[in-house]
């Protein structure tokens, strides 16, 4: 339980900063903001706050790995780390940006965290 609660401010800040940046830019672009050419994008992206805010999450998120790391073995965190941010991304997708998903996908879901309790059982 202490280890999953040491990965949580990582996996939680990675999650907030994928489910925003997805959901802010597909906002912009239905919109119609995001007429310029790739530069004029990409400035766009890195003057709104809410983009913004993601790049601080994943900022923070990589500080907080630094702290599993430094208390878990690596070749336990990160498979852990990777599997429940891909349930947790795809979920959130689902469930706030309403994006579908077909049996493969679950499959594929289930099967990553399956591998996530067998690591977490080592």
């Amino acid at each position: 339980m202490r280890f999953f609660l040491a990965l949580a401010p990582t996996i939680s800040f990675v999650v907030y900063g994928q489910l925003m940046l997805k959901w802010r830019v597909g906002t912009l672009v239905k919109a119609g903001v995001l007429n310029g050419g790739i530069w004029e994008r990409l400035v766009s992206y890195l003057i709104d706050p809410i983009i913004v805010s993601g790049y601080v999450a994943a900022f923070l998120s990589s500080l907080s790995w630094m702290i599993v790391v430094e208390r878990y073995a690596l070749s336990l965190a990160f498979p852990v780390y990777i599997g429940m941010t891909v349930f947790l991304v795809t979920l959130g997708s689902v469930v706030l940006l309403g994006e579908n998903l077909n049996a493969q996908r679950i499959l594929g879901i289930f099967i990553i965290l399956l591998g996530v309790i067998l690591c977490s059982q080592s």
